[in-house]
This record gives structure tokens, C-alpha cells and sequence, in this order.
């Protein structure tokens, strides 16, 4: 739909940042909380004519750890957001284990939410702790149970790639199937230098390794019937994220709170990561506007993360001076076996989503 619109909504704050993560994530004061959320419903006033034309579709509340606010924020948050959610066809929240209780389930029910992304990230208790993670596996198990009687489409996340032989991954997946979710997001662990993590971990998956890893849980997951429709996203069919279509689509997508991005039309620009300014009402940090070429290149490195694809005929139709290149770049990803064309349908190979940087790199170089 042209008049659609997603809305993201960040919630920054955690009980306490993971020793891996480089998200915009800050553990702070109720009272900070408070003022944020108050910072939060003047960004969205300023946007209202924005959003009083446009169909919104999809809504996010991400973090951070969303489930981190109390009851009465959590409902403060919501009554915020309840004047977008009348059309929905979808409504995500994330939660850590640990901080998903009865009561805020069955607030995030009532006010819509039909979706919530738990992070599990590991079943072994040991990792859980160099990670920084302050759940237990068990505490998953009841999180999902809680979530689980008020609503039913619930998405894990796994982490691989934390150590040379590990083999913990495999049965952090078990545990996982066992939970019978409709959705699973499966993530190499990225090591930052300024991150506590880095001076934790005495050896790092090599890229062999971390491919091979990567592919026995893709495999797992086929086999339990999950088919992955993006790089790192799988799902049963018909549980696709729509709203992180959204953004491997190009759709117009409002971000609002700390550090949030957004894309309309041929603007991208993003909020400030800095709290201070934020609550001061000093909301965004950059805006550009796309060009021509931008926009190819963005079609073409997020469409193509998708096993869907892109359209063909579009990409020629809507860059027409790029046309002759685009040809010329297909042809040989085609012969690379990195790409198919099938019809109007532009699409990755297996090869191709493993390859996904270079295929996009050797666009660039053309350029």
C-alpha cells in the first residue's frame, strides 16, 4: 500500500547492558523513564500530521528492554501509542525473560500487541553469564508460558558463533523448538573492542567455522519446518515480521525515540543517541536526501536480503540511467550462481545469501 506507514518505537533503557551489546542502550532511573516517556509523546505530537494521513500498518516497540518499564509506565507507553494501532495488521514488543510478568502481558493484550520478541540468546547458563545476560534458562520457559496465555505469535532469538568448538548453539536451538515459537531470528555474535566482552573471550570463531555453525541451525530449522525468508530471520508459514519487511522493503518507516531511524519518501534521518538532548526536545541528529544511485544501492543490498527478491522490471523502470550497469551486474551474479532471475523476480541463491556483502560490493564497484 503507497499511504502505509510503519511506526518503530525505542525504549532504551535495561536493568543492565550486556557485556556484547552495542545497541543505543542505557540503564537508568525510573524517574529518567518517566521524562522520557513525556519526551516520547511530544516527538510523536510533532509528527501528528504525519501520521493522521497515512495508514499505519505495523507497530514496534523495541530497545533496549521494552519489558523493563514498570506496570504504569507500560501502560503510560501504550496509551501513547493507542490512537496508531486501529488498523494494524501487526504489533511487536521486545522483552528480556526476566522483567515479562502476568500483569504486563496481559496489559500488552489488551492494548493489542499480538507479537513479542523474547531475547534468549543462549540455553547454557554459562554463556548467559559472559554475555552479561541476567536470566536463566528456565526463566525463558516461564516467560514464554506467561506470554503464552494471552498471546500466541512469539519470536526467539539465538546468538552463535561464541567460541571455536562450542557446541552449546545446537542445543540452545533445541530449547528453543522445544518452546514451539512460529518464529526464530538466529545472530552471529559481533564482538566490539569497546565492549567488555572483547577482553572476555580468549579466541574468536573463525568465518569457516561461524558459516558452518550458521548452516547445521539453518538446517535444524528446515527440518521443524521453518523456512528462512531473510538472511538471519526464519518462520513457520505465514509468521514473517512484517514490520522488518518494512525496512528490507523500503517502505516508509517513522522511528521514534532515542537513536531511532526512519525513512520516508527520499528522506532518512535519525534521532540523537545522546539522553540529555533528547528529553531537552533536541530530537534528530541527521536527515539527508537520497539520491538516484542511493536508492539503487539500498534496493539492492536490503531487497536482496530476502529470498522473495526484488522486481526487475521496477528496478529497471525507477533507474533508468543505471539500466545498461544493472544488466551488466546481473548478468554476472547470474553466472556466479550468487543470483536468479526468474521472470520479473530478482532473487538471491543459498550462495548468494551467504554472499550477500560481496554481491552487494561488486555492485558498488561498478558504480
Amino acid at each position: 500500500m503507497m499511504n502505509d506507514l510503519g511506526v518503530y518505537v525505542h525504549i532504551p533503557f535495561c536493568e543492565k547492558r550486556c557485556h556484547y551489546c552495542d545497541f543505543t542502550a542505557l540503564v537508568a532511573r525510573d524517574d529518567e523513564i518517566d521524562r522520557y516517556l513525556e519526551a516520547l509523546a511530544k516527538e510523536l505530537l510533532g509528527f501528528q500530521s504525519l501520521l493522521s494521513e497515512r495508514l499505519i500498518t505495523t507497530l514496534y516497540v523495541g530497545g533496549g528492554t521494552p519489558s523493563r518499564l514498570s506496570l504504569s509506565q507500560t501502560e503510560k507507553l501504550l496509551q501513547l501509542l493507542e490512537p496508531y494501532t486501529g488498523k494494524l495488521r501487526e504489533f511487536t514488543i521486545e522483552a528480556n525473560p526476566e522483567s515479562v510478568t502476568a500483569d504486563k502481558v496481559g496489559l500488552w493484550a489488551d492494548y493489542g500487541v499480538d507479537r513479542v520478541s523474547l531475547g534468549l540468546q543462549s540455553s547454557d547458563a554459562g554463556w548467559l553469564k559472559t554475555l552479561g545476560r541476567i536470566h536463566s534458562a528456565e526463566r525463558v520457559d516461564e516467560a514464554v508460558g506467561l506470554v503464552r496465555e494471552r498471546i500466541d505469535s512469539i519470536n526467539l532469538d539465538l546468538i552463535y558463533g561464541l567460541s571455536p568448538g562450542d557446541q552449546t548453539y545446537l542445543r540452545s536451538l533445541d530449547a528453543i523448538l522445544s518452546l514451539a515459537p512460529q518464529h526464530v531470528s538466529i545472530y552471529e555474535l559481533e564482538v566490539y573492542e569497546h565492549r567488555p566482552l572483547a577482553g572476555m573471550l580468549t579466541e574468536l570463531v573463525d568465518s569457516d567455522e561461524s558459516f558452518e555453525q550458521f548452516h547445521r541451525l539453518r538446517r535444524k530449522l528446515e527440518a521443524a519446518g521453518f523456512h528462512r525468508y531473510e538472511v538471519s530471520n526464519f518462520s513457520l508459514p505465514g509468521y514473517e515480521a512484517k514490520h522488518n519487511r518494512r525496512y528490507w522493503d523500503r517502505a516508509d518507516t517513522l522511528g521514534v525515540g532515542l537513536g531511532a531511524h526512519s525513512l520516508i519518501g527520499r528522506r532518512r534521518f535519525n534521532n540523537t543517541t545522546e539522553l540529555p538532548r533528547y528529553l531537552a526536545g533536541d530530537y534528530i541528529e541527521q536527515s539527508e536526501s537520497l539520491s538516484s544511485d542511493d536508492i539503487l544501492i539500498e534496493c539492492l543490498m536490503l531487497g536482496l536480503r530476502q529470498l522473495k527478491g526484488i522486481n526487475y522490471r521496477d528496478l529497471l523502470r525507477e533507474h533508468p540511467q543505471r539500466s545498461d550497469l544493472i544488466d551488466q551486474y546481473i548478468q554476472r551474479q547470474v553466472a556466479l550462481d550468487r543470483l536468479e532471475l526468474s521472470g520479473n523476480v530478482l532473487r538471491p541463491t543459498r550462495i548468494g545469501l551467504d554472499l550477500l556483502d560481496t554481491v552487494v560490493l561488486d555492485f558498488l564497484s561498478l558504480l
